[in-house]
C-alpha cells in the first residue's frame, strides 16, 4: 500500500476500511494510566459514545471501555505501561461492529490477528531451511519463513539466516 502525507492524520493513518493505524498518548490521571488519541480517529471510524476494547500488546492483553467524547481514550493498567518505552504509542486498530481491538504489529503471535482479516501476507513455514534460497529460521518456533524481515512473523524472535556453526572438537595427540 502506497501512502501520501495527505493521507497522514494527526491521530495516525487509515489503513483500509475499519482497519487504522493510530498513535496514542500516554498519560496518568488521579493515580491510573490512561491513552488517549485525537476525536478526529473516533468520529473517521465511526467509534460511539462508549465500547468494549481490547488492546493486546507486547504478548499481554487488557479488556476495558474506550469513551470517545473530547477526546478518544482509556484506562489500561500498569502492567502494560511498563511494556511501553516512550509516552507515546502506535497500535493499529480494526474495528468490529461496536467493538475496536488494539495491538502491535509484531510482538503477539500473528496467527492471533488473522481472524476474519488478513493485512499481512499468509506465510508457511516450514521444517527445514533453505538458505541458500533466502530462508530464515526461527529457533522458537522451530519453522523457517521466506520473509524480508529479521524477526518472526509469528512470535517475534529474531531469524536466523546462516545455519549455526558446529564446534569441531579436536583431539591433540
Amino acid at each position: 500500500m502506497a501512502v501520501s502525507l495527505e493521507d497522514v492524520r494527526s491521530w495516525g493513518l487509515k489503513v483500509s476500511e475499519d482497519f487504522y493505524l493510530v498513535r496514542f498518548k500516554i498519560y496518568r490521571e488521579g493515580g491510573y494510566f490512561k491513552v488517549k488519541t485525537s476525536r478526529l480517529f473516533g468520529l473517521e471510524a465511526g467509534i460511539p459514545k462508549t465500547c468494549r476494547a481490547i488492546i493486546y500488546l507486547r504478548g499481554s492483553s487488557y479488556e476495558g471501555a474506550l469513551i470517545h467524547d473530547e477526546s478518544v481514550r482509556m484506562h489500561i493498567p500498569s502492567f502494560l505501561i511498563q511494556l511501553t518505552k516512550d509516552n507515546e504509542l502506535w497500535l493499529y486498530a480494526r474495528k468490529i461492529e461496536d467493538e475496536i481491538i488494539f495491538f502491535d504489529e509484531f510482538e503477539k503471535k500473528i496467527d492471533d490477528y488473522i481472524i476474519e482479516f488478513n493485512p499481512f501476507i499468509n506465510i508457511v513455514g516450514s521444517k527445514s531451511p533453505r538458505y541458500s534460497k533466502g530462508y530464515k529460521y526461527c529457533s522458537k518456533c522451530e519453522e523457517a519463513f521466506l520473509v524480508n524481515t529479521k524477526t518472526c512473523p509469528r512470535c517475534g524472535a529474531t531469524l536466523r539466516s546462516k545455519p549455526r556453526r558446529i564446534k569441531k572438537i579436536g583431539i591433540e595427540s
